[in-house]
């Protein structure tokens, strides 16, 4: 009877946490998922708590990203993924809050890439 007692509380502890989705790495991280997104050149982010910013691209491809303060900002940031299955991304810090940025593709435009933003 223990046994089924232990079993069953160790189930329920998975499904609750499942549910909550606390065994996601970048949540336990402290990143926060702004959207997954198709992106062929450019997407607009907007960051309400500045500090640091995440893009992940499904896939292996190696793409370089500029990320603009919107609408202009000059000399962009640019980053490039790193290319590996599992942990394909490209991080910035020291953005300001409450602003809208713009991260666009410096190579492969016009090719479709799945990319993940966290901040």
């Amino acid at each position: 009877m223990k046994k089924i007692k232990i079993i069953l509380s160790m189930a329920m502890a998975l499904t609750i946490f499942s549910f909550f989705d606390l065994t996601n790495a970048s949540a336990a991280s402290g990143w926060q998922k702004l959207g997954t997104w198709d992106m062929a050149y450019v997407i607009r982010i907007y960051s309400a708590d500045g500090g640091n910013l995440k893009v992940c691209v499904k896939g292996t491809d190696k793409v370089k990203f500029g990320l603009e303060r919107a609408p202009i900002w000059p000399n962009p940031v640019e980053k490039t993924t790193s290319g590996k299955s599992g942990d394909n991304c490209a991080t910035w810090s020291d953005l300001s809050s409450n602003t809208s940025y713009d991260l666009n593709k410096v190579n492969y435009r016009g090719t479709i890439h799945t990319v993940t933003v966290w901040d």
